[in-house]
């Protein structure tokens, strides 16, 4: 899901949280990220990448209802956000199977199937940065989304 405008601020108990608040399209989610000390607080604005069928959880005291979407190298040395191009709310598509994915909203996963947890590590980046999903790039309505680190990862 392409989201876009947030506002952060650093979680009051935790050095690794930020607590954003997402324009998600149809609502504003409040979504905590461990992203504190990777990326500047100056740099936590515009458009980002989040997943949002995810059950909601507690991390810090703080109600997460969403994952914001990070690239990084694979040995996590650097980490960035990933900034699509698209429509705030828009659903991510991909390439070859874009007639497959409507704008509906998805249903929330089911934490006991562990369905993120098996697929994350097939979300990554190829030599020139385009975002991948099991080697199928990530698009929009505005094209492909390519991430600053390439031959990466993104979690």
């Amino acid at each position: 899901m392409l989201e876009g405008k947030y506002a952060d601020i650093q979680h009051p108990s935790s050095e690794n949280l930020y607590c954003e608040k997402i324009d998600v399209g149809d609502e504003v989610r409040e979504i905590a990220s461990g992203l504190q000390k990777y990326v500047p607080i100056d740099q936590m604005a515009g458009p980002v990448l989040v997943f949002t069928n995810l059950k909601a959880r507690k991390l810090a005291d703080f109600m997460s209802n969403g994952m914001v979407v990070a690239n990084s190298d694979k040995d996590r040395t650097e980490i960035k956000l990933v900034v699509p191009k698209g429509k705030v709310g828009e659903r991510i598509a991909l390439d070859g199977f874009k007639e497959k994915f409507t704008q509906d909203k998805l249903p929330q996963l089911n934490p006991k199937k562990k369905i993120l947890e098996k697929c994350i590590d097939k979300f990554t980046t190829d030599a020139e940065g385009f975002a991948l999903w099991n080697g199928h790039k990530l698009v929009t309505s505005e094209g492909f989304i390519q991430c600053p680190i390439p031959n990466g990862l993104l979690s």
